[in-house]
């Protein structure tokens, strides 16, 4: 796989990135980590990427080549779940939900900042591309979830979201790591929510269509409106 040609400086710049948007932003979303081929061609393109890179950049021509305007099960539930709280008549219409993605989400100097409890782009958690790099998945993990965790907790101490959004219910056990508190059930216990400092911090399923239906969106949106 290209992932066992990697040099040291390319893994090295791989590690570097931290996420998409702007952590100064209100609406945090933070998932396991990227979808990815694992490509060497791939890897070195996301190499490229700045700590913190504008999401729509780094799908453009000159980088990965993937259009916006493609609705992906996890960017599109990130834009309705913004544009409910904004108050957004039409928020469940696909096409202005096509229009958030492609134009506001993951902007830097916008109001989303996208990030990962793992550095390294996959296909799924059970595929490894990275056995020269790391032994293990669990290898991986055991090394680098720790210093994630540390980070996005370092970051969220600094800019305190309004709202941050952990998605992928496999991990939430990791996802509690960061913030240090307990979840009260929400909407009968497919989610978690708890108050941390300022901001409203959710646990939800993976932000897959049948999971984040539009009912469970606006069962939430409701909740975070009436904590605010």
């Amino acid at each position: 796989m290209g992932a066992q040609e990697l040099s040291t400086d390319e893994l090295a710049r791989l590690l570097r990135h931290k996420g998409f948007g702007n952590p100064a932003g209100d609406l945090w979303f933070v998932g396991i980590e990227e979808r990815g081929g694992g490509t060497l061609e791939e890897l070195q393109v996301r190499g490229k990427f700045r700590e913190f890179e504008d999401l729509a950049f780094a799908h453009s021509s000159e980088m990965l080549n993937f259009p916006m305007t493609t609705l992906i099960p996890t960017w599109a539930t990130m834009s309705k779940i913004v544009l409910r709280l904004k108050g957004e008549h039409r928020w469940w219409d696909s096409e202005v939900i096509r229009e958030y993605q492609s134009e506001r989400l993951g902007r830097l100097g916008g109001e989303t900042f996208l990030t990962e409890l793992l550095p390294l782009p996959a296909v799924s958690t059970s595929h490894w591309h990275y056995g020269r790099l790391y032994p293990s998945r669990d290898e991986y993990e055991r090394i680098e979830m720790p210093r994630r965790q540390k980070f996005i907790r370092t970051l969220f101490d600094q800019h305190q979201p309004r709202f941050v959004f952990c998605y992928g219910k496999g991990y939430w056990k990791q996802y509690k790591g960061i913030f240090r508190t307990s979840f009260a059930p929400l909407l009968d216990g497919r989610l978690r929510i708890d108050r941390v400092a300022a901001s409203s911090v959710v646990l939800t399923p993976f932000f897959f269509y049948f999971l984040m239906t539009k009912d469970v969106i606006e069962g939430l949106a409701r909740e975070l409106i009436r904590r605010a």
